[in-house]
């Protein structure tokens, strides 16, 4: 049996270990680690093991308990409990979309932890005070997936890459100089097997992987929206972005390192040898992930494969091939300066850089969360202090929005809730604005029609689906759109044969239909700026619940006095009731979802923190209406336990906390201890 063949069975009888690291601190190793684990082909489960330096945050980004993992089999081993009670299994907890991972304290590693990690996946001892686990926390032979962060050269968990079976550099275009990427990746990757690069952000002003002179297997999209997906239960998992570029990447990785057997190989019993899975019998998802580095000698095999570095490879003399191969947005073919050819994504990534969104920009995945505020939330008292509820946030315009563990309570489409006209304060009547159009966005997507003299009157059913779609993205963009925008924004990449037809056709349904349901011209109120070039609706016939919000909070942050900025943040969530758009699930909109949603809750810490002690009941009130909203916002949650406490509605603790119970069910998790303990604590503090 040749040397291929033997791998193939000791790999068959293990799970993997894979190693995924950065050249620098925030380079989306997390995000790229919960994206291939969610994409591994199995059929053997990945786990996924928080080995940064830095600390794990998972655990912490979706309410889970950061010492059940590592910590917790730690603890295990050093009380010499049975094997079976160190198998992983036991100490293992889930994200959102079933990927199991083992957590990590959050926090920086002061050297032991590092080296029970590094010995728990390579079975060698690092440092004085690291136990050393038994072999069988792995029975169960997963695939386990390492985010090792950004480790130091020569480090335990720098260790862990010298024994995996596939190492993942991965390098951000806008985070890290080439020149400091390239002698990282070198550093880590200096003794070991099989390394691949995958490039974050390739469209940076310059040929970034040029200058980085290494093979790059993929390019990843710079998608914060995706990256925070990826931590939520959505709906809409098919529509991100990140998924369908890690998804052949991790079947490349899987086929490589697990090759089905030679055709050479003699077959038994006269039947072919059966593949181990099935996707050399396909083409790969799109972007297709090529070959690299490929030596002199080995034939070309079908499917995508990651191969080991050369070490010096022979210089061959250059392809006829252009020095610079545009292959769209997201993938870079090029030559380095040795003429070797570096392949990498062949089909173009959905463009990121181009969303219409409005909302400020967010670092990539949860990596980038370290170094920016999460949302902000209630304190828990300890126990001894009052229980009195605590400013949710400072108010500052500095916050960076929700944390990337924030679960949205509608992903997706909702259900068309009970008709309710808007309230007036929210949009202006005909008499006194003339505004015959009221939009809300709000919750799904409702039109009203508000003549004067007449009793508003809801003509949503008036519009097909498509034009209440383009009135939806032309109310969240006061400023309007150009033609190419509101392409991207109904179509996400996926553009109709005649785009430009298609959009004229859109255009011209939504003007005849809002003509006909108002009886006065539809061009006035979808007009066509700078030479048909831009579209918007115009302000003097319309009126959107989302530009009254924007006031609102454009109000709140320019406030000079406590009653100017309580008035505001009411009205914020007077307006804010419901989630943005649920009706359009296109990636776009999910930054300007969030940031909406964190402004109604900063707006509501706010009037919280100013109530709470002339009207608790109040507070009470919007805590619970909030909660309907964002019902596995834990945070509210615990505010709402110091409420019912601090009015001496003791009896309504149990009922609370087991309502919030079954929220957290349905998103396959649990009351974190922060909150068990705060609960215990009110129970017997003295009535």
């Amino acid at each position: 049996m040749d040397s291929r063949a033997t791998h193939s069975a000791h790999d068959e009888s293990r799970g993997l270990l894979i190693a995924v690291a950065g050249t620098a601190p925030g380079s989306g190793v997390t995000t790229t680690t919960v994206a291939l684990a969610r994409t591994w082909p199995g059929p053997e489960p990945a786990v996924i093991v928080e080995a940064d330096p830095a600390g794990g945050h998972l655990a912490t980004a979706i309410g889970a308990d950061p010492y059940r993992g590592l910590a917790s089999m730690a603890r295990a081993a050093a009380a010499g409990v049975p094997a079976r009670a160190l198998e992983w299994t036991a100490h293992v907890q889930q994200l959102p979309g079933g990927v199991a991972f083992l957590a990590s304290p959050p926090g920086p590693d002061r050297g032991a932890r590092s080296g029970w990690t590094a010995a728990l996946l390579t079975g060698e001892q690092h440092g004085p005070h690291a136990g050393h686990p038994r072999p069988s926390w792995n029975r169960a032979g997963a695939t386990v997936i390492a985010d090792c962060g950004a480790p130091e050269p020569g480090s335990a968990i720098a260790s862990i890459l010298a024994r995996a079976d596939a190492r993942l550099l991965v390098v951000h275009a806008d985070r890290d100089h080439p020149a400091h990427a390239r002698r990282r990746i070198l550093e880590l990757t200096a003794t070991g097997g099989r390394r691949a690069v995958l490039l974050i952000n390739p469209d940076s002003g310059r040929d970034y992987a040029t200058e980085l002179g290494l093979p790059i297997m993929a390019c990843l999209p710079a998608d914060p929206g995706s990256a925070a997906t990826l931590l939520r239960r959505s709906l809409w998992t098919r529509r991100n972005q990140l998924l369908p570029v890690t998804r052949p990447i991790a079947t490349a990785i899987d086929i490589q390192l697990r090759p089905t057997a030679s055709a050479s190989v003699e077959p038994r019993d006269g039947r072919p040898a059966a593949r181990r899975h099935g996707f050399g019998r396909r083409r790969g998802a799109r972007p297709t992930v090529y070959r690299i580095d490929l030596p002199a000698s080995s034939p070309r095999a079908p499917g995508p494969a990651l191969y080991r570095e050369a070490s010096p490879a022979p210089h061959r003399a250059a392809p006829d091939l252009p020095t610079h191969i545009e292959t769209g947005r997201a993938g870079i073919g090029h030559q380095n300066e040795r003429g070797t050819d570096i392949a990498t994504t062949a089909a173009a990534q959905p463009a990121t850089s181009s969303e219409p969104s409005q909302s400020p920009p967010t670092d990539h995945g949860p990596d980038s969360a370290r170094a920016a505020p999460r949302r902000t939330r209630l304190a828990p008292p300890l126990p001894g202090q009052q229980t009195d509820i605590t400013r949710h946030e400072p108010d500052t315009d500095a916050d960076l929005g929700a944390g990337v563990g924030d679960t949205e309570a509608a992903a997706g489409p909702t259900p068309r809730s009970a008709v309710v006209a808007p309230d007036p304060m929210l949009a202006s009547p005909a008499t006194v604005g003339g505004h015959l159009l009221v939009v809300q966005l709000f919750g799904p997507t409702q039109l009203w029609l508000d003549v004067a003299g007449t009793q508003r009157t809801e003509i949503t059913g008036r519009l097909q689906p498509q034009s209440l779609e383009l009135l939806a993205v032309l109310g969240l963009h006061p400023g309007g759109m150009t033609r190419d925008e509101l392409l991207e924004a109904l179509w996400s990449g996926h553009l109709p044969a005649k785009p430009n037809n298609a959009l004229n056709n859109a255009i011209s349904r939504l003007r005849i239909a809002l003509g006909a349901a108002t009886g006065t011209d539809g061009h006035a109120t979808v007009q066509a700026t700078q030479g048909r070039a831009r579209y918007r609706l115009e302000p003097a016939h319309v009126r959107v619940d989302y530009w009254d919000f924007t006031e609102a909070v454009t109000a709140r942050r320019r406030a000079t006095t406590n009653e100017e900025r309580a008035a505001a943040c009411q009205r914020i969530i007077d307006i804010a009731t419901a989630p943005l758009a649920p009706d359009l699930s296109q990636p776009w909109i999910e930054p300007m979802r969030e940031a909406t949603r964190r402004d109604a809750l900063n707006a509501l810490g706010w009037l919280a923190s100013h109530t709470v002690t002339t009207d608790p009941r109040t507070t009470l009130d919007m805590l619970e209406t909030a909660a309907e909203t964002d019902p596995y916002n834990e945070a509210l949650w615990q505010d709402i336990l110091r409420l019912h406490a601090k009015l001496g509605e003791y009896d309504a603790l149990t009922r609370t906390y087991t309502l919030l119970s079954r929220k957290l069910t349905e998103i396959d998790a649990a009351p974190s201890r922060e909150t068990q303990q705060l609960l215990h604590h009110l129970q017997h503090a003295t009535r």
